[in-house]
């Protein structure tokens, strides 16, 4: 069911952006939504997004999530890290939470780094929304458009040119004019609306405002490989994903491929939702996380 307070915009408040040092000198910034001492949640954004641009206040509020929304290396405020990947990633969420366990919400791109941290033992479950699938797998290519499928396998075939190439062609408002323009025309429409629409560009031009660098490598870390048995996977993890989406980097069939492939993984459809799930069904979402800590 749609939520009434997203449809409208609720205010998503203002988020309190907080900066921390790694133990290599790194800079990791995080923005922080929801109340202090709530259930602890890592929020993995979308691609190109800083962490800005999370779950409306009042749904955080009403399930009483704490929220930490990262800016992965390279984006937003974090120090660029030259040698990221999805461990890695987990390694500095890791070190930010010292030793407590959150649960990993991955959303779109953020989904593999989800994973990574379910799978190192860092997130104590992970909830992957509209998730991009292992695209480094032929037969999760076979279902791409020609195009998607392509630029996928070059990635994998020769990661450090496509990874270059990625870099120097991607900026903030061109991910956003294929971010909508690939959408379901619901979700083109809250992508395209004010208030929302400003958010959005603000997310991606905060994310983007290194270069595309940054972007491109967790593409890279993404759609190649990933260094991890998903059907070892020791915590749960729920697939979720909304029945209208027809993002081409979602992963096909709502997911139900990839969540088959996790252990014993749920597999949750929101009938009524497309790719856009965390402004549009954020109350879905928080009653899926309260569910993993029962």
């Amino acid at each position: 069911m749609t939520d009434s307070s997203i449809a409208s915009f609720a205010p998503f408040g203002d988020p309190r952006r907080n900066v921390v040092t790694l133990s290599d000198g790194r800079a990791f910034a995080f923005a922080a939504f929801g109340p202090a001492g709530g259930v602890q949640v890592v929020f993995l954004p979308g691609a190109g997004m800083s962490g800005s641009l999370c779950l409306p206040a009042a749904a955080l509020e009403a399930g009483g999530l704490s929220v930490r929304a990262i800016d992965r290396p390279g984006l937003g405020q974090s120090a660029t890290d030259p040698e990221k990947s999805l461990v890695s990633v987990a390694d500095d969420v890791a070190a930010l939470y010292g030793g407590e366990r959150p649960v990993a919400v991955g959303y779109s791109q953020g989904a593999p780094f989800a994973l990574a941290l379910a799978a190192a033992g860092v997130a104590r479950a992970a909830l992957l929304v509209a998730p991009q699938d292992e695209l480094a797998r032929e037969d999760v290519r076979a279902a791409l458009p020609p195009e998607i499928a392509g630029f996928a396998g070059a990635m994998n075939e020769t990661p450090d040119e496509t990874e270059a190439f990625l870099a120097g062609a991607a900026d903030a408002d061109g991910l956003a004019a294929i971010i909508a323009r690939t959408a379901a025309p619901a979700d083109r429409a809250l992508y395209e609306a004010e208030p929302f629409a400003t958010m959005l560009r603000t997310a991606l031009r905060e994310g983007f405002a290194g270069g595309g660098a940054g972007y491109a490598r967790d593409t890279r870390a993404a759609m190649t490989r990933w260094p991890f048995d998903l059907g070892a996977m020791a915590v749960p993890v729920t697939v979720m994903a909304g029945r209208g989406d027809t993002s081409p980097v979602h992963a096909a069939e709502g997911g139900a491929g990839l969540a088959a492939r996790i252990a014993g993984a749920r597999h949750v459809v929101i009938e009524d939702g497309g790719g856009a799930l965390p402004w549009t069904h954020a109350g879905d979402i928080v009653a899926e996380i309260r569910a993993l800590v029962r």
